[in-house]
Parts: structure tokens; C-alpha cells; sequence
């Protein structure tokens, strides 16, 4: 959805004054507008941050970015797992196996 002006708020965690990580836009499908509201109050001059509530493979691939504190970080892995327990066993364990 398109927010007009929202992009110019940059990243960052989004931290209240409780200490909860909260975002400061939502998407009311039921009025069909994006609001978007400060997390907390903001001194004159100081920079406001938006939680794009994303992990970081998503900010690096697609902005460019990641960020150092990020309660919605994860990872993504491959991997095989041999389920053939004897393939890692000697030629005298596979004996008693």
C-alpha cells in the first residue's frame, strides 16, 4: 500500500516508553486506509523511526540495509539431513548395528 510521505521515516526498532517494539503504521482494511501514528512522543528535531516489522535478509535484498538490534530477525538455512545412520559408521560399527 501506497503512504504517502511514510517512506521518508527511516528504520529502526520503534521502541515505546514501556519498552515494547510496536509500528507506527497499520492498514484498516474495514475503513480501506493506511494509518500511520508516532509510537511515542517525539522531542522537536528528534528523528522518528517506523518498525518496517521485517527480518534482515528482507531489508539487505530489497533496501539495502540492516539493522543491528532487530526483534524480527530470523535466518534462512538448507539443509540435508542423512537419515542412513550406517553412512557414518565404520565397516566393523555397521557390523554390530
Amino acid at each position: 500500500h501506497l503512504v504517502p510521505l511514510l517512506d521518508l521515516v527511516n528504520c529502526g526498532e520503534g521502541i515505546n516508553e514501556y519498552g515494547e517494539v510496536t509500528r507506527a503504521h497499520r492498514t484498516d482494511f474495514v475503513e480501506n486506509v493506511a494509518v500511520a501514528r508516532a509510537n511515542k512522543s517525539y522531542k522537536k528535531g528528534e528523528q522518528v523511526f517506523e518498525n518496517y516489522a521485517q527480518p534482515n535478509y528482507i531489508y539487505w535484498a530489497y533496501h539495502g540495509f540492516a539493522l543491528d538490534e532487530n526483534s524480527h530477525d530470523c535466518i534462512i538455512m538448507q539443509m540435508s539431513i542423512n537419515t542412513d545412520i550406517t553412512a557414518t559408521m565404520s565397516a566393523e560399527e555397521r557390523k554390530v548395528y
